[in-house]
């Protein structure tokens, strides 16, 4: 017996229900969590580059949002703040062994940044 878990759309058996007819399987082809957390980063000099390292041994499927006390979640990688304040560039990079997280300042000198990551086992290619 599989074992797994479903879960159908209203009005629907789930025990009968075909696929077009589910909200989520676990056999369906999802992201599939790794490693995820919560770090604050300072940032200081002209250009920051933060480390999480993830040891998969391939390079993953990734997500990060910066918040900068704007109280916004903003995705890595879009413009972060205004064009005097924080950041004026992020972006992201994916390796066998760790992601590399880049942050150049604009005008200010240093700022601290809630980082928020998403590893998943799933390959990125």
């Amino acid at each position: 017996m599989t074992q797994g878990m479903k879960v159908s759309k209203p009005g629907e058996d789930v025990s009968t229900a075909d696929d077009d007819d589910l909200v989520y399987s676990s056999e369906f082809n999802t992201l599939k969590d790794h490693l995820s957390g919560l770090v604050s980063y300072t940032v200081s000099s002209p250009e920051t580059k933060n480390i999480i390292t993830h040891n998969l041994g391939y390079i993953p499927a990734f997500k990060i949002f910066y918040d900068n006390d704007d109280g916004i979640w903003h995705d890595c990688g879009s413009y972060i703040a205004g064009m005097f304040v924080g950041p004026t560039y992020s972006n992201a990079i994916a390796y066998s062994t760790s992601v590399s997280l880049y942050i150049k300042l604009g005008a200010v000198s240093s700022i601290t940044y809630n980082v928020r990551y998403f590893i998943f086992k799933n390959n990125s290619i």
